[in-house]
């Protein structure tokens, strides 16, 4: 085998490497985008069901 035929399979796994870690890398992104949106999601229904009040809060609604 060659030196320029090594040079440019060299260069092909170095690519291939390259694209592989940029797959793996925006897959990862976009999963934990969607896992913030979930977080986000659950957050504002628990806060639509339950509203946290700061302790020593009054709830002058009632009176």
């Amino acid at each position: 085998m060659g030196l320029a035929v090594r040079i440019l399979l060299l260069r092909k796994l170095v690519l291939f490497v390259m694209a592989a870690n940029a797959v793996c890398a925006g897959m990862s992104a976009v999963a934990w985008q969607v896992q913030l949106i979930r977080m986000e999601e659950i957050a504002g229904r628990q806060w639509e069901v339950d509203p946290v009040k700061p302790r020593g809060a009054t709830d002058h609604s009632r009176t």
